[in-house]
């Protein structure tokens, strides 16, 4: 924690390349923002009332990510399969702000790191995002996020079936493969192998599926509901 920024760098892409030699796992590379702080009441406050003040953060704001995210490239590119991003666009009941003005204020940066990314390197970009977004989302896939994580199918207006025909064709679901805020938790064993085959279902067809939990599994959940989850998402993974 008390090294500097290029040190940092340095540790971890020698790890990345260990991984990447030894090992046979998916490496992320953790983690930038997506301009947009929904956890800030004072920002979602000023993206009204002093619109300028955001546009001025994320101008700087992009300025290092690039400079940054371009040493990434340099120290391990090809050990690096993807690069997260994290922001969250919506809490249970809908978006943490009008599309439009996400649009306006924080989409022509969110597209210039992507564009950066992908025109420099052959690094995927997901991107960490709960709640209530579907507004979001084709504006998210216009900026080249190639996945979306953890795919919050419990909030409002996100129905997995709507989704995946809608944008199954564009970008990646990380996610929303078994249902922790009312499934996991609150189930029986049984019901949880049954949320793991229909939400498998629904997303897997055509590829474009990583599967996981929609979100973190809690301390209080039995080991034997996770093992059934896990072992049958392992018995619905095959085409």
């Amino acid at each position: 924690d008390d090294s500097d920024r290029e040190t940092e760098l340095d540790l971890t892409a020698k790890e990345a390349e260990r991984i990447y030699k030894d090992s046979d796992f998916y490496t992320a590379f953790l983690q930038y923002g997506a301009f947009f702080n929904g956890g800030d009441v004072d920002y979602l406050c000023r993206m009204l009332t002093d619109p300028q003040t955001i546009i001025d953060e994320n101008e700087k704001y992009l300025k290092w990510q690039i400079e940054d995210f371009g040493k990434v490239i340099n120290k391990m590119g090809r050990y690096v399969q993807s690069v997260e991003l994290a922001s969250d666009l919506g809490i249970q009941s809908g978006p943490m702000c009008d599309p439009e003005v996400f649009q306006e204020l924080c989409m022509p940066y969110l597209k210039k790191f992507c564009d950066f990314i992908h025109q420099n390197s052959d690094i995927k970009i997901q991107l960490h995002c709960c709640g209530s977004i579907k507004p979001f989302i084709p504006m998210l896939i216009h900026a080249g996020i190639d996945i979306l994580n953890p795919v919050q199918i419990s909030a409002d207006d996100m129905d997995p079936e709507e989704l995946k025909r809608e944008f199954g064709d564009d970008i990646v679901f990380w996610g929303g493969g078994c249902d922790t805020q009312r499934v996991l938790n609150l189930g029986t064993t049984d019901d949880v192998k049954e949320n793991v085959k229909k939400l498998t279902g629904i997303f897997k067809p055509g590829g474009g599926f990583v599967f996981n939990q929609v979100h973190n599994i809690m301390g209080n959940i039995p080991p034997e509901k996770i093992v059934a989850m896990l072992d049958t998402a392992y018995e619905e993974s095959f085409y």
